[in-house]
């Protein structure tokens, strides 16, 4: 019977962790009504699906972030992929892998959901969004999405509302959405 080693804590996984890739899985946006030159500021609502997969080699966080105003609809789908030396990710535990997602893979990827959303928003000719400033802590992963849940969410068809997601509010604070 082999032993599998796992880290301890989530100090230990990211001090074997290696971030090798950031994949884009789409970048979309699409306009939902014209906009007039006066239109007023409207709540933002922003939700963020997570996936958190494995390989024999490495840890895989996705994170697929929906922003809806009045006028158009974003999607940002990214995926981080880090290389765990010295363990096999597949044995690595689910707390500490949400923790990892959570602390760290998030962390890394929302910059790149940022950046798509600002320039989206400039190639349809609409005013930036600015999307919240994430403190470390601020944001917590819901139910992961499973591959039913994804695949309707990916789907053309779909309103682009999983239930299974997190999301952050315009406060900072993060939780399931109903």
């Amino acid at each position: 019977m082999t032993t599998v080693s796992v880290p301890a804590d989530i100090h230990e996984l990211l001090a074997a962790s290696e971030l090798v890739d950031v994949r884009a899985w789409e970048e979309r946006a699409r306009r939902l009504t014209s906009v007039a030159e006066d239109a007023e500021e409207s709540e933002v609502d922003m939700r963020i699906s997570t996936t958190i997969g494995t390989t024999d080699e490495a840890l895989h966080c996705r994170f697929r972030v929906t922003i809806d105003d009045h006028v158009a609809r974003y999607v940002a789908d990214f995926e981080t992929v880090y290389l765990v030396e010295g363990y096999d990710p597949r044995a690595i535990p689910e707390p500490l892998r949400r923790e990892f997602a959570e602390r760290v893979a998030f962390m890394a990827t929302y910059p790149h959901a940022r950046a798509s959303v600002l320039g989206a928003a400039g190639r349809l000719g609409l005013r930036g969004i600015v999307m919240p400033l994430v403190r470390q802590g601020d944001f917590s992963i819901g139910e992961q999405m499973d591959r039913s849940v994804l695949a309707a969410v990916l789907s053309d068809d779909a309103g682009d509302d999983p239930s299974e997601n997190s999301t952050l509010s315009p406060s900072g604070q993060s939780g399931p959405v109903e």
